[in-house]
């Protein structure tokens, strides 16, 4: 089954490039174009975050990645609902943003668990890692919402740090001794 869906969403990401490049090239951007482009955005977005949740799959983050697989599926099938079927103001766009920033963040708890910690510190920088992106995804949907963006400082600063401790994991395990 995993390598079913591994192929599954390659398949899907070629297509989506396909019929993105072929939508351009039309040379004829009207509204069928523009959610042609939405569709197979969306559809390259959720293949992305479902290939991160495969790699879970019999691993001992099982769970984290078929609960993420669901997640990809309902984000997608709503990306594809409101785009041709009921595109209904800006909560549509909201909702939208708000399930491709949770996916992100699944995506990336996926990756950073795929990581066997070889001391203390690889698994402080992970945790670290993981919950800055949450943290940050849980203040960026807030804020979508409210229509506030006082709290982009804070989004920075804990982006910043996401974004260290994500490169920092894998490296500091690659050269730690077991």
């Amino acid at each position: 089954m995993k390598r079913s869906l591994i192929l599954l969403f390659l398949a899907c990401l070629a297509a989506t490039a396909m019929v993105g490049i072929a939508a351009i090239s039309s040379g004829d951007f009207d509204e069928t174009t523009a959610r042609i482009l939405v569709t197979t955005a969306a559809a390259s977005i959720y293949s992305l975050v479902g290939l991160t949740c495969v790699a879970q799959l019999g691993k001992r983050a099982e769970n984290l990645g078929k609960a993420g697989l669901l997640f990809c599926a309902i984000g997608l099938l709503h990306a594809i609902y409101t785009t041709w079927i009921n595109f209904d103001g800006f909560e549509v766009i909201q909702n939208r943003l708000a399930l491709v920033i949770a996916g992100m963040a699944i995506g990336h708890a996926c990756l950073m668990l795929l990581i066997s910690p070889r001391n203390g510190a690889v698994s402080a920088l992970m945790f670290v890692a993981i919950a800055s992106v949450v943290l940050n995804s849980v203040f960026s949907i807030a804020s979508l919402y409210s229509g506030s963006f006082a709290s982009i400082t804070l989004l920075g600063i804990v982006g910043i740090i996401a974004t260290c401790t994500t490169i920092a994991a894998p490296a500091l395990n690659l050269v730690s001794a077991k």
